[in-house]
């Protein structure tokens, strides 16, 4: 069974969605969007029957802030909810830092924010780019550790941890890099950090190193990265669903499936890119003529991180239609299965108006039948749709969180829940 449910709707640009389930508690799941300055915040929601309600909630605007920018969520094995976000205080100069708010009662209300840093740096070198993890695994030795990443645009990134539910925080440790973008963490079982991001001007030029770090101690410090694929793209990519500027993020994701678990431990990184022969600067336009087509790519690795599998790319709706792009990927960690979730113009001869779409496979080659997550397509080239969306799972359930266009042109603040297990098996489709 898919549910989907608009939780907000205007006056502000829906953008930036983030997802985040209780791993131990699959029925619980909160949701996130972006603010700016038209609305009072962040809007958040809540979910405690697998998604068939929602309450909404809200993260006041911070003093001084004229939009707050890149939410990001995680939910502890206790049930408290973590989300990390950047109060941004012009359009055109600084921030105020990263702020990072509790919710004790799982999403419905949020605690003041704690600042993690204090910034007042242009525009162009301003922190960016949050994300946030935490180590949910009884068995590590850093069991209840809250984890935040977020970086400058030119390098490098920073790293802070709370050891106390988020009540304080050590850092912000310094990670060196250069051009850095599209940052997602994720924890093993023996208390591992693993960091991913694309790698800027990996050519010298123009083009993207998708990348993964490791840190064994907390982040205290970290291994050289992992280098996984070099991207046709730069920074974002523009398909013709996707062509307002700057158009569709690069942004990585990562899942991972534990040692303990039957099908054995591997964990999957995954981002999108233009297909092979596109150029980077291919021609942007919003029409079919566009030759900016794009796919979802995934790697995987059996050694936590060490090594990488050559890049596969994910199966759209159609094998040759469409554009895919806007997309994210988890591991249920209770059924071990991979899933992707992303938006799709294969329906549309013209490329311009996407589905939401969710695959799912248990080693990352073979995959299940799509299933189509949003009710009714809608066109995604009449306004920034922000960086990235949002997905997460767990036991048998999956929900996403999208800002959506087929209402009004700036959008509104979609979700969408599923029991995978009962469609994948009897091939059930939303649509």
């Amino acid at each position: 069974m898919v549910t989907e449910q608009m939780l907000t709707s205007g006056p502000h640009n829906a953008r930036e969605t983030s997802m985040a389930v209780q791993g131990n508690n699959p029925l619980h799941a909160v949701a996130a969007i972006m603010g700016d300055a038209s609305n009072k915040g962040i809007d958040t929601a809540a979910t405690f029957d697998g998604g068939l309600n929602w309450t909404l909630g809200n993260i006041p605007q911070a003093a001084g802030a004229v939009f707050e920018a890149d939410p990001m969520l995680a939910i502890d094995a206790q049930g408290i909810a973590y989300l990390a976000h950047i109060p941004v205080d012009s359009f055109t100069n600084t921030n105020l830092g990263i702020d990072v708010h509790r919710s004790l009662d799982g999403g419905l209300t949020w605690t003041p924010m704690v600042r993690l840093t204090n910034d007042a740096v242009p525009r162009d070198a301003r922190d960016d780019k949050v994300a946030i993890a935490v180590d949910d695994h009884p068995g590590s030795p850093y069991f209840g550790n809250v984890y935040v990443a977020w970086k400058l645009p030119p390098g490098p990134m920073f790293f802070a941890r709370s050891s106390n539910q988020g009540l304080s925080w050590t850092g912000p440790i310094t990670i060196p890099s250069l051009g850095v973008a599209g940052l997602d963490l994720a924890t093993a079982e023996d208390g591992t950090v693993l960091l991913s991001f694309n790698q800027g001007f990996a050519d010298g030029v123009t083009r993207l190193n998708i990348q993964v770090q490791r840190s064994t101690d907390q982040g205290d410090s970290w291994q050289a990265p992992a280098q996984i694929a070099l991207n046709r793209s730069a920074f974002n990519i523009q398909p013709a669903g996707a062509c307002n500027a700057p158009g569709a993020h690069v942004q990585t994701s990562l899942g991972l499936r534990l040692a303990a678990h039957p099908l054995g431990r591997s964990m999957w990184v995954s981002w999108n890119d233009y297909l092979p022969g596109v150029p980077f600067n291919c021609s942007k336009v919003c029409s079919a003529a566009n030759t900016c087509r794009s796919g979802v790519y995934i790697s995987h690795s059996d050694d936590l991180g060490l090594t990488w599998s050559t890049p596969e790319r994910v199966p759209g709706l159609d094998a040759v239609a469409g554009d895919q792009f806007f997309s994210w990927a988890d591991v249920d960690a209770q059924t071990g299965e991979l899933l992707v979730a992303f938006k799709d113009t294969a329906r549309d001869p013209n490329r311009m108006l996407a589905d939401v779409v969710l695959r799912r496979s248990a080693d990352g080659s073979v995959w299940q039948a799509p299933v189509t997550l949003s009710g009714a397509a809608s066109t995604t080239t009449s306004t920034f749709q922000g960086d990235y969306v949002g997905m997460a799972a767990a036991g048998g359930h999956a929900y996403m969180a999208w800002p959506d266009y087929r209402n009004r042109p700036l959008g509104d603040f979609y979700v969408a829940s599923a029991n995978f297990d009962a469609i994948f098996q009897d091939g059930f489709d939303a649509n």
